[in-house]
């Protein structure tokens, strides 16, 4: 009897176009929308941009020095991209360069003093003062020097001009550590929980007051725990193929790092389909409420739980983290997404374990409950 409703749960599935797109479709839509969105905030983020400055000079011959520094910052090395374009020039060209925007900051020589006009405060002209700063420092040291101690004139070149670094930089993890990677966690937590709706008509089909299928069920001679358990399964396959999708698709063709392989994250999609099935059954056994208010408290539910767990807004689940963090242990969306992002951030499994062994506590729980709310169910006339 499992294989026969197992069969006919997955059959009828396939043919409900609007779970076929919500649990199918629409997290590949989705997580389409949010690649095209986020990977240019991303980028721009992260890519250093030339930066464009025009340089006066009154006297080439006696500002060497300054040149070869402008000039080496402006050669690329291997795939390095160079720190300045420098356009050489007199001050109205520069003036005009300034003001039209076509360079970033206008750079002036004093007598062999460097000095700095630009039209707004921004990084790239932060970046320039800071160079124009440690070449006045070395130029002020070199300038001492050469009166009293020539002799030492090479020792001081070589001391002012090179970069000590007294600090190891260790990576804190080996994982994708950017920002925009919650939002896919939180996707995938979604794409679970839509199998919610799917676990409602689970428990639908089996009631006799609320379909005329599971009006057939409860009168056949079939063990209803077997027809149950069949629906469940032909259910869960549906999200678990969702699933599989989503996460194929963003890992092997958006191309994503989730500092995991597939398994381990489609594990955690296994799991939180089942929960979310449970949670939909148990919803779904709840007497005395129509078919749209339990469809409606489903999409409510995930929908309120996709936005704790920072589906809609970043930065969510860390507030509830510091101020409410029970939410969090609590709270299907985040239970996923949380194990998600500690199989991409920590070398262990201990909070990745944790989170499974969360979800499934509360899938038994849910279903706990439904069988508690229909175990004494009885019908006066069929």
């Amino acid at each position: 009897m499992f294989l026969h409703a197992f069969k006919y749960r997955l059959k009828a599935l396939l043919h409900q176009k609007d779970e076929i797109f919500w649990n199918l479709l629409f997290p590949l839509i989705l997580g389409t929308c949010f690649y095209a969105a986020f990977s240019n905030i991303t980028k721009s983020a992260e890519t250093f941009e030339t930066i464009p400055v025009a340089v006066v000079l009154e006297d080439s011959a006696k500002e060497t020095y300054f040149v070869e520094m402008m000039d080496g910052l402006s050669e690329s090395s291997g795939d390095e991209v160079p720190f300045f374009a420098t356009t050489y020039t007199d001050l109205a060209q520069g003036e005009e360069l300034l003001a039209t925007e076509k360079v970033d900051g206008l750079i002036v020589l004093n007598g062999g003093i460097p000095s700095l006009t630009i039209t707004e405060n921004g990084i790239t002209q932060t970046m320039i003062k800071a160079v124009l700063d440690k070449y006045i420092q070395t130029n002020a040291v070199v300038n001492s020097m050469i009166p009293n101690h020539l002799d030492k004139l090479e020792a001081v070149m070589v001391a002012v001009t090179t970069e000590a670094t007294y600090i190891r930089t260790l990576p804190l993890t080996h994982g994708n550590t950017d920002p925009v990677m919650d939002y896919f966690f939180a996707l995938i937590a979604m794409s679970c929980l839509m199998a919610t709706t799917v676990g409602q008509y689970v428990a639908m089909h089996i009631k006799a007051d609320l379909s005329p299928i599971g009006l057939r069920k409860v009168i056949s001679p079939a063990n209803r725990i077997s027809m149950i358990l069949g629906d469940m399964s032909g259910s869960f396959t549906l999200s678990a193929v969702g699933n599989a999708m989503l996460i194929i698709y963003l890992k092997y063709i958006l191309k994503l790092e989730f500092g995991a392989g597939f398994l381990p994250i489609f594990l955690v999609s296994l799991i939180g389909s089942l929960m979310s099935i449970c949670i939909g059954m148990m919803v779904g056994f709840l007497p005395k409420l129509g078919e749209g208010a339990k469809l409606g408290i489903n999409i409510s539910f995930t929908l309120f739980s996709s936005f704790l767990s920072g589906l809609m807004a970043s930065g969510i689940k860390q507030t509830i983290e510091r101020t409410c963090p029970i939410i969090n242990r609590i709270n299907p969306a985040s239970l996923i997404s949380d194990a998600l992002y500690a199989l991409n951030i920590y070398d262990t499994y201990e909070k990745y374990t944790r989170c499974l062994i969360i979800m499934l506590a509360m899938s038994l729980i849910f279903v706990f409950v439904s069988l508690m709310i229909t175990r004494r169910e009885t019908y006066d006339s069929i």
